[in-house]
């Protein structure tokens, strides 16, 4: 039946708005009765239409499609709907012309690279640099966890060093794939060695690194720390590969056929690399 919003179960402790708005809308959907005004399926439509907007992120087309059905029909739906969007929009807004903090200005502008070394008499796993240029103060470095999985590849991280122009520094660890430097200069470099679990299980994850005489699987979260804070920054990964092996990645070509680069650390993170002895044919 139609209602006016004042039926909302009260009684019930608030579920967050996606969840409420979609009540909402499971009610206005019910099935239609004697009560049910004429026009009732041309609000159901366009209140989807203006649902789909606001559950894409859309707040602004969304707040203007309800605030029509508010006008024309008066239901409580859509009045909550466009409130709420109302709400997000301007959040929105000030986020957008809030000011950069200095930390955050200074991480952006940071210049980092990696190199990763495969060394085909040790395939057990991968030796990784990691250089930033622009760096200084306390540095946090940590490592991502997927938000499908967690493989927690900190437990096989080896030889981690830290230096700033041939001068070692102290690491500190805060958590488990957590650390912090102290860089006295404006460059660091991090040193460190991913020791490749042993595969236990009769197949491999398809998504985890792995190195055989021929090939491999190298790169993304599983293989790059990165600096707290930096993940907007660009990157670039070189790959120290054997003879012969080349390299195939959705991240952008460079000059040096061994480069890849991509626009942010955010998507080197998310980007595997495929390693090997490859063969092609054309037809």
């Amino acid at each position: 039946m139609f209602f006016d919003g004042s039926s909302l179960r009260r009684e019930q402790q608030p579920r967050g708005w996606v969840r409420h708005v979609a009540d909402i809308l499971a009610e206005l959907f019910e099935r239609e009765n004697l009560c049910t005004p004429k026009n009732y399926s041309e609000l159901c439509r366009r209140y989807k239409a203006a649902y789909d907007e606001y559950f894409f992120g859309h707040f602004a087309v969304a707040q203007a499609q309800s605030e029509r059905l508010v006008a024309e029909f008066g239901d409580g739906p859509s009045r909550a709907l466009a409130a709420r969007c109302a709400d997000l929009a301007a959040i929105l807004l000030l986020i957008a012309f809030a000011p950069q903090s200095s930390f955050s200005q200074r991480r952006s502008r940071l210049e980092i690279s990696y190199v990763i070394h495969v060394n085909p008499v040790d395939l057990t796993g991968f030796n990784v640099e990691m250089h930033v240029r622009g760096s200084g103060g306390t540095m946090q470095v940590a490592m991502a966890a997927h938000p499908e999985y967690d493989d927690r590849y900190w437990r096989y991280v080896e030889n981690f060093t830290a230096e700033s122009r041939g001068v070692a520094l102290d690491i500190t660890r805060e958590e488990d794939a957590l650390w912090s430097v102290r860089v006295p200069g404006n460059d660091l470099t991090l040193k460190y060695r991913i020791h490749l679990p042993a595969q236990t299980a009769p197949t491999r994850a398809a998504w985890r690194p792995f190195l055989s005489a021929t090939g491999g699987l190298v790169g993304d979260l599983h293989s790059f720390m990165y600096i707290v804070g930096a993940t907007g920054a660009p990157a670039r990964v070189t790959l120290d590969i054997p003879k012969g092996w080349a390299i195939a990645s959705g991240l952008d070509s460079t000059n040096d056929p061994r480069t890849r680069a991509a626009s942010s650390v955010e998507l080197l993170l998310d980007s595997p690399i495929i390693i090997g002895q490859f063969q092609s044919w054309n037809f």
